[in-house]
Order: structure tokens, then C-alpha cells, then sequence
């Protein structure tokens, strides 16, 4: 269980380790099939993805949730297509206009005959929670996503998770460069995204380009901010800082998880053996990060996730 992308909540509110009290509570929206008349669902479900394994995971402090979304794939334009071919159909049979109402109701029938024999796509959203430092670290980006597990987790478990209030991220990237105040333990690497403020459909992308180089540099000069920033952390991943400090791009060196792949042969063994390699990396990287960016001046903040 190895994250690509991350963002961080606080908890601020202890809780208990215990997952025996936790699974009937997680229980109560556990993840069912979408109905044939329903566009989507979602729930909790198992984080191992193995039958009969619990709805919480715990490995030592951590508690692992997961919760699965189905959508089923209905383009609004294969049902726009359809309404007309109705409404067409109705006119010229009937020698009739069709009016407004008449035409929601055809879109509401034909939607639901529709989703009857449509596909579904289904998806999974990890997270999980450092009990003794009370963070949620969610692996996705996804606006929608995000606010349906703050959701099910305060409806499940009566937990709040809530964004830290941040400084802005381009701003103090920038000034780790300007400043050469980049924090102990982070390596700059050669990608960036600069933006112009004033201008925001001015932005330079970097690829395999030293920010310290001289062409960088002189756009900098110009009062370009770094949007976005690629760093290693203490020589274990590699990550793309961005707005929000959501990370992204997460790719972890091979000789942090050569310890994990020797002779672990099960499944849950071998989720187990990332995860603490990752939830420990992350542990120590967290707060420098939230060091550096959060910031107490609610006037001058942003928030962090959806």
C-alpha cells in the first residue's frame, strides 16, 4: 500500500485504537452495488480487499480506512442524444410540440431505462489516521472524493478531520529559493511550474532545468512565484509540491522498499510492510511541511483539501 498522492487533515481529537469498537460503527454505511435505477454509491470497505477482513486495518498506530465508489458511465451527451430522438419521435407521431415539462420528464424516464444497462466504473479511496499525532492522510486530490470520506468518516465515526490554514504555497516556495532557506532534509530536483501574479495565464513549465540556473533565475527576478516544485525527502521519495500542499507524484526510492519485497509472500503482509515504510516516511516529512506552511493568520490563509 504505497501512495501516489496525498493530502493531509487534522484530527485535533483522540481516538481509540481499538477496532473492535470501531467496525459496527463503519458497518452502518458499509459499501452495497448501485442500484439499477442509481447513478452511483459509495461506502466503506475493506482495506485489505480480502474476504471477510475488517472495515478498519490497524498496523501498530495506524488505522487504515478505505471506501470504494461505483459510478455507472452515462455521457450526458448519449442521454441528450436520446431525448431529442424521443422528443422528434413523439412530435412526429403525435403532430404535437413538446413543452418543457414534458421534456424533463422524458429526460428523467430515458435516464433511468438508461442506467439499467449502463456500465459501471468503480473506484477506491484510501486514508488513514496517525493516532498519535491525530492526522488523516488521505490519497487523493479528488474534490468530490475528499468531501464524500470527511463525510462518511464524522457520520461513521464522529471524527473531525479539517484543513490546516496555510500560507500561500507558491509564496514560500519562492522564498526558499530567493532565501536559499529550503528546510534540512528536503533536496530541491529540476522541475518546476513558475506563475506570473499578476498575470496567470503566464506560466514557464520546467523540465530537467535547475531552478538555480540562470534562465530560472531571471524569471524570478521578475517576480514569477513557484507554483509547483519537485523535492526528494532525506533520499526516500520523491514528490511535486503544490497549491494547497497537496502532493503529488509520490515515487519512493527502490532501496526503501527492497526491505518489504524479500520473502513476504502474502497479500496482507506485504500491505502491511509498505504501508509502515510509507506512514513512517510520511511521519517524519509531515511536519516539516506543516512547519513550514501553516500559518496562524486566518486573513492570509488557505485552506488545505476540498
Amino acid at each position: 500500500m504505497l501512495f501516489k498522492q496525498i493530502q493531509i487533515f487534522n484530527v485535533n481529537q483522540a481516538i481509540s485504537i481499538k477496532t473492535s469498537s470501531l467496525l459496527p460503527k463503519l458497518e452502518a454505511l458499509q459499501f452495497t452495488s448501485c442500484l439499477p435505477s442509481f447513478s452511483s454509491s459509495c461506502g466503506w470497505t475493506a482495506p485489505l480487499q480480502e474476504e471477510h477482513s475488517p472495515l478498519v486495518h490497524q498496523v501498530g498506530r495506524y488505522l487504515v480506512f478505505c471506501v470504494k465508489h461505483e459510478d455507472k458511465i452515462l455521457p450526458a451527451s448519449v442521454v441528450r442524444d436520446a431525448v431529442e430522438d424521443k422528443i422528434k419521435e413523439i412530435e412526429k407521431k403525435e403532430s404535437r410540440k413538446v413543452y418543457a415539462k414534458e421534456k424533463r420528464d422524458v429526460r428523467v424516464e430515458l435516464t433511468q431505462t438508461m442506467l439499467l444497462k449502463a456500465f459501471s466504473k468503480k473506484a477506491l479511496v484510501f486514508g488513514y489516521i496517525d493516532t498519535e499525532n491525530e492526522l488523516l492522510v488521505l490519497n487523493t486530490t479528488h474534490k468530490e472524493r475528499t468531501k464524500i470520506f470527511l463525510s462518511l468518516l464524522k457520520k461513521s465515526l464522529d471524527i473531525d478531520a479539517t484543513p490546516f490554514q496555510l500560507k500561500k504555497v507558491g509564496y514560500v516556495l519562492t522564498q526558499w529559493i530567493n532565501n536559499d532557506a529550503v528546510p534540512t532534509g528536503i533536496t530541491v530536483l529540476d522541475k518546476s511550474v513558475l506563475q506570473d501574479p499578476s498575470q496567470v495565464q503566464r506560466m514557464i513549465r520546467s523540465q530537467a532545468q535547475d531552478i538555480y540556473s540562470t534562465p530560472m533565475q531571471s524569471f524570478l527576478k521578475e517576480g514569477l512565484e513557484i507554483k509547483q516544485l519537485a523535492v526528494a525527502w532525506e533520499d526516500a521519495i520523491e514528490f511535486t509540491l503544490s497549491e494547497g500542499l497537496v502532493i503529488k507524484g509520490i515515487k519512493y526510492r527502490e532501496e526503501l522498499l527492497s526491505a518489504s519485497e524479500e520473502e513476504i509472500e502474502h497479500a496482507a503482509q506485504r500491505f502491511d510492510a509498505n504501508f509502515i515504510i510509507m506512514a513512517e516516511t510520511l511521519k517524519n516529512l509531515i511536519p516539516v511541511l506543516v512547519e513550514e506552511f501553516e500559518s496562524n493568520d486566518s486573513n492570509a490563509t488557505v485552506r488545505t483539501g476540498a
